[in-house]
């Protein structure tokens, strides 16, 4: 097989030669947010494998997972990111708040995609050089459906608290203001 460096969407139909598609993947297995991301590994893990045994690339092509621990460190975070990018790899999953905005530099200077996996800034969505895939509550119908339960159930005050430092929480939190 052959080492990809393009990105595929979709089930492969051709009967082109086998390809393996490289994906950096900068894992939070370690540090404050372990909690949350070795489920997110687990899940990507999971999802890789998935794809790979079903053939969803083609027959015979695959997805190789370059996995490493970023342990929620920027410093880190951003050269294991850059290894990925010399490994020539077709795409990278990453990243806290902490390391996003400075992984989203990297990545959009080497026009490689990156599915950002925990963190929620409101400027972090910028394809195609990356994604992320949470819908924050102030950019979607939500604000209609927690009318319509305030409505439904009398709720006459509630009390949000969120992290400032955060913008997407924030927008967030402006859903449940009146």
């Amino acid at each position: 097989a052959t080492t990809g460096s393009t990105a595929t969407t979709g089930s492969a139909t051709t009967s082109a030669a086998p390809v393996t598609y490289k994906i950096g993947f900068e894992a939070l297995n370690s540090g404050p947010a372990a909690f949350a991301g070795v489920p997110l590994g687990n899940g990507v893990n999971l999802a890789i494998d998935q794809a790979n045994k079903t053939g969803f690339l083609g027959k015979g092509s695959k997805i190789q997972l370059l996995e490493q621990d970023g342990g929620g460190t920027e410093a880190k975070s951003i050269s294991i990111v850059q290894g990925f990018l010399s490994d020539g790899v077709s795409g990278v999953i990453c990243c806290s708040l902490a390391e996003a905005k400075s992984i989203q530099k990297i990545t959009a200077a080497a026009k490689v995609p990156a599915v950002v996996d925990s963190a929620i800034d409101v400027g972090l969505n910028t394809p195609p050089y990356m994604y992320r895939p949470v819908l924050l509550l102030s950019t979607t119908a939500y604000p209609d459906e927690v009318k319509g339960a305030v409505k439904a159930y009398g709720v006459k005050t509630a009390i949000v608290v969120t992290e400032t430092d955060v913008a997407g929480m924030t927008a967030d939190s402006k859903v449940w203001i009146k």
